[in-house]
């Protein structure tokens, strides 16, 4: 009895916090960025404690207070942003998955709370559509950087500009999957090595993500990739609007994947097999990903993934011939 009176007052309190962070998000410029990573953080220590009813009953009482400080739909919308990755989270934490497992579930959670929240916005708050949306934000950047012509500059000659000019709402949309997972990676990573940060003050139990060079790209993940962007090709060439969708974003997601892989081949041998000190090794990684060297860096994880130089996975091209042929790595 005690502890679910416990669990109860510390449901309320968590309910409280995470509508402070999630105002802290709304209307403090510098602070609100670190306060969304945060948000989601005291609902998955609930899920953790205890249960998945006291984390729903803290996202319930959350929710009514958004909405009576925001107004309905703006605190609906605020909710996607933590409920859903904060049960994705707490329930892996919970059932002792593996970091990875935790990671992907997080980014699922992150992608449908943000997919959730924004529809919710613009359809309801706006009373609009995502194409109209996202078609009137390049009308106005396009006839803002017409600024530059009626003040007697010529930018034509930027080829940045020029490739601008050629960005429509269509487009837009073309990439808009690819967005929204490399956006949800990159806060999930976030979000999970902050978690573990405070749980470890909590002296609650949280496996660490794998150490950035020893990141690989799974051969089954990788095969299925190559899959969705070649069907991705047949559907785009059958006229199929969604083969668009599929084949851009899939392209993307891909080349960044290996790009990142490439950094991780990189950083794995300079401080390994060089012995050269971490921070080094991070300005490298920082130099090499502004230069224009980043094709060679994709090319380097593509013959990542297919040789295994680290002999990461046991199932890759790499490791399998080295078996064959009886070679060490």
């Amino acid at each position: 009895m005690k502890k679910k009176s416990l669990a109860m007052v510390e449901s309320g309190i968590m309910s409280v916090l995470v509508v402070v962070f999630m105002m802290m998000a709304i209307y403090v410029p510098v602070m609100g960025v670190a306060a969304l990573f945060i948000v989601p953080i005291p609902i998955v220590i609930l899920n953790v404690k205890y249960n998945i009813k006291y984390s729903v009953l803290s996202i319930i009482v959350s929710g009514v207070l958004l909405c009576m400080f925001n107004g309905v739909i703006t605190g609906l919308a605020n909710i996607g942003l933590y409920a859903f990755p904060a049960i994705a989270l707490g329930q892996c934490i919970k059932y002792k998955k593996s970091s990875t497992v935790s990671f992907i579930a997080l980014l699922i959670g992150n992608i449908v709370g943000n997919v959730s929240s924004a529809l919710i916005y613009i359809y309801l708050a706006m009373n609009t559509t995502v194409y109209k949306l996202i078609d009137y934000i390049v009308k106005e950047l396009k006839e803002t950087l017409s600024i530059y012509s009626k003040l007697g500059l010529d930018p034509s000659s930027n080829l940045q500009y020029k490739q601008f000019l050629s960005v429509d709402a269509n487009l837009i949309l073309n990439i808009m999957p690819a967005i929204l997972i490399i956006g949800g990676a990159i806060f999930a990573l976030l979000n999970y090595n902050i978690t573990r940060e405070i749980f470890k003050k909590l002296k609650l139990k949280m496996n660490p993500l794998p150490n950035f060079t020893e990141w690989y790209t799974d051969t089954m993940f990788g095969g299925i990739l190559i899959i969705i962007i070649c069907i991705g090709i047949m559907t785009k060439q059958s006229g199929l609007r969604i083969g668009e969708y599929i084949f851009y974003s899939g392209s993307i997601i891909f080349q960044l994947i290996m790009f990142v892989i490439g950094l991780s081949v990189i950083s794995y041998f300079l401080l390994n097999k060089i012995k050269m000190k971490k921070g080094f090794v991070i300005l490298i990684c920082v130099i090499l990903s502004l230069s224009s060297l980043q094709s060679v860096i994709v090319v380097l994880g593509i013959t990542d993934f297919i040789v295994d130089f680290r002999s990461k996975d046991a199932n890759s091209i790499g490791s399998v011939l080295r078996r064959k042929l009886n070679i060490n790595n």
